[in-house]
């Protein structure tokens, strides 16, 4: 006998049950796009790729690792791999201790993502991310982007399936479904429940979630602007490599600057119009889909590369650990998948690329720090300040993570970048006191 009833198995978090049935959702689409349509399909694939690294006698990826990497489309807590082992994620503990320790240090969190600002002047240049901005705020000058066409471009970017600005509505990133399960113990899971909504809360009062809205739909509308006056054959910072690597191929390239020759996407230096109801009139109702399902999945890739998202595939797998968490937990920059994101850059645009997005970043961080200090009245010599827009900065934030432990523990804390150290007062009050 039992006392169990139907009930007992009911699960009362609806936010957290839609949340996971979205995510499975997504990632059983994202598989069945490739022709993996169920579990043995997956299971067949890795044992394909396993068996070709052993005929190629190659060390690749273990099979722990193959089944951590898979483990982000098949529903539940992402598995971990670290040190050759497989983990289950990461433990509800060290979720929750994390959380409060982000929520007690990082209340000027939208202060902080304003750095990412950088981003989007590096990949779309100076122009075509003022346009926006100034548009947004209804300063424009006679002649460039107005408000109601700004307006236009995001409507219809839209309606091509590019959703940003949006993310505090149709995610739930501090439910972190993605690197814990829920815990069995009912005073945990009230605990997880408690501090999700802690820092949530968090994310909202420093401005962070509207920071981010604001930045994702003015790097919608510079990539979009940035990549049509590319296309119209316009002086702009893009190659084609940079094309591609936003995933507009020469077919889809073709087709676009088809439709501008023949006025369809109109494009008037700074201000342009995707049409794209009028897309099918001229190349069939098939091509005029598959068109608007490409174009409008490259830019909404290229804004989560300027506005960092974690993203399926931007965390390395170590990261879904215990050990892994708590390294990463307080990282100041925003990047996800630094090694990745290094390396793509400078494939993409080289070193020249790399070093100029590393100089924005590092100008951004630096008046961010600025502002942050002025209205707290704190003072720091312009120096140490730099030294600590290292530790904030996007590409080269790593460094600090890596030598200040070294330097704290041969005793030389003043050669520490990070503001977790000496500049420990630049924060603000734990909340947690």
């Amino acid at each position: 006998g039992t006392n169990l009833t139907l009930v007992d198995l009911l699960s009362d978090d609806i936010e957290r049950s839609l949340q996971q049935y979205v995510g499975d959702a997504a990632g059983a689409a994202a598989l069945a796009n490739k022709g993996i349509r169920d579990k043995a399909d997956l299971e067949a694939l890795k044992d394909t790729i396993m068996f070709e690294q052993s005929a190629l006698g190659e060390q690749g990826l273990a099979r722990g690792q193959l089944d951590a990497i898979f483990s982000q489309f098949t529903g539940g807590a992402h598995k971990g791999f670290i040190m050759g082992r497989e983990t289950s994620g990461v433990s509800p503990l060290t979720s929750m201790l994390t959380k409060a320790t982000r929520a007690s240090l990082l209340q000027r969190a939208g202060l902080t993502q304003l750095m990412d600002t950088a981003n989007l002047f590096v990949a779309n240049g100076v122009q075509n991310v003022m346009e926006p901005v100034m548009a947004r705020l209804g300063w424009n000058r006679p002649g460039t982007m107005s408000k109601a066409e700004y307006k236009n471009l995001y409507d219809e970017l839209q309606s091509l399936g590019v959703i940003v600005g949006q993310d505090h509505m149709l995610f739930r990133p501090h439910l972190s479904i993605d690197e814990t399960e829920l815990a069995n113990n009912v005073y945990m899971q009230i605990g997880q429940s408690a501090l999700n909504s802690v820092e949530r809360a968090t994310n909202y009062a420093s401005g962070q979630i509207h920071v981010t809205a604001a930045q994702q739909m003015v790097s919608a509308a510079a990539v979009t602007t940035n990549v049509l006056r590319a296309l119209a054959g316009q002086e702009t910072n893009l190659t084609n490599r940079m094309l591609r690597d936003i995933g507009l191929e020469p077919k889809e390239i073709s087709d676009i600057v088809d439709l501008i020759r023949s006025g369809v996407i109109e494009v008037n230096g700074g201000n342009v119009k995707l049409n794209s109801s009028q897309w099918a009139a001229h190349m069939g109702d098939e091509q005029a889909a598959e068109l608007a399902n490409e174009f409008g999945a490259a830019i909404f890739r290229a804004v989560h590369q300027q506005v960092q998202r974690g993203l399926v595939g931007e965390t390395s797998v170590w990261m879904n650990s215990d050990i892994g968490k708590l390294l990463t937990a307080l990282k100041t920059f925003s990047l996800t998948a630094v090694q990745k994101q290094t390396a793509r850059n400078l494939m993409i645009g080289g070193r020249q690329h790399f070093l100029r997005a590393a100089s924005w970043q590092l100008g951004f961080a630096y008046a961010v720090l600025t502002l942050s200090q002025t209205a707290q009245g704190q003072e720091m010599s312009a120096t140490d300040r730099a030294r600590l827009a290292v530790a904030y900065s996007a590409t080269l934030g790593v460094a600090p993570m890596v030598v200040d432990p070294i330097t704290t523990m041969l005793g030389f804390d003043d050669l520490n970048f990070s503001p977790y150290g000496r500049y420990t007062s630049y924060l603000d009050t734990p909340v947690f006191e």
